[in-house]
């Protein structure tokens, strides 16, 4: 489907198996990505939910919307809120939520990029302040390894073109191009350009889950248009997937009477 700008939750991204132990009770998600393990918050997650406005100016708007306990199987009942902020070239996100009960959460935008009148990005330069890559199995899910980034085929830390990091056998051979998560190093941030086009993108969020769009989407979603094979990317900052499941992630635990707050802000320029 695509998830074209959709906010994903209550968790974002993979949970190996679909099931997750916290306070010491077993929850079970449903299995809706790769056979039999959880994406991107269920089959009814939270792209497909209606939020209510609840508040809005001429440059912003504020979107709630409450999770009801034990919804696709996440307990304790959340509240969020989604705020969307203009500021000149500026795209400023925030989420902030909060829980009747202990329970996981990983908020993100699901926004495709492409800088360019051309059908892919093969030609747009990536550079990020990454010091690593998350190691996958064989159905994308993070097993808990770290892949230096420093002479990687993931390796943009320079500026480099997306088709010498997409088309690299490393990359391919699995996910047919990027569909991993990297680790922010001293910044936050990433800067995608194009000529002269640029998108730089900063974040609260410890890692982002960068995907090239491997598939094509035949349904006419937007525009009623049919969308080839790497014809976007997108930037889905977030926490590690699966970070549940293996204790040393940063870990997206909200506890009952915290707050849970992240930003993300979109800089679209040109030179």
């Amino acid at each position: 489907m695509g998830y074209f700008n959709q906010t994903v939750g209550r968790v974002a991204n993979r949970i190996k198996d679909g099931v997750f132990t916290l306070n010491g009770k077993t929850y079970q998600l449903a299995k809706n990505f790769a056979g039999n393990h959880h994406g991107h918050g269920g089959p009814t997650g939270f792209f497909m939910r209606e939020f209510e406005i609840v508040d809005q100016t001429n440059t912003s708007v504020k979107l709630k919307y409450v999770s009801k306990h034990l919804e696709e199987g996440y307990p304790g009942e959340l509240t969020l809120y989604v705020t969307y902020i203009l500021e000149g070239e500026k795209l400023r996100m925030l989420y902030d939520a909060k829980t009747t009960e202990d329970t996981i959460i990983n908020i993100t935008n699901h926004a495709h990029f492409n800088l360019s009148n051309e059908p892919n990005i093969l030609n747009h330069e990536l550079q990020g302040d990454f010091k690593c890559v998350l190691a996958i199995d064989e159905h994308l899910i993070p097993t808990g390894k770290y892949i230096d980034i420093k002479n990687s085929a993931y390796d943009v830390t320079s500026f480099t073109k997306l088709d010498k990091v997409i088309m690299h056998s490393d990359v391919q051979h699995i996910t047919q191009g990027l569909d991993h998560a990297f680790l922010f190093g001293k910044t936050n941030k990433l800067h995608l350009k194009y000529k002269n086009k640029n998108l730089v993108m900063e974040t609260t969020y410890p890692g982002v889950q960068i995907y090239s769009m491997n598939y094509p989407v035949t349904q006419k979603l937007l525009n009623n248009r049919v969308f080839e094979q790497y014809a976007g990317i997108t930037f889905e900052p977030q926490y590690e997937p699966n970070a549940i499941n293996i204790p040393h992630f940063n870990q997206p635990i909200l506890r009952a009477g915290e707050q849970y707050h992240h930003e993300t802000v979109y800089h679209l320029f040109e030179n």
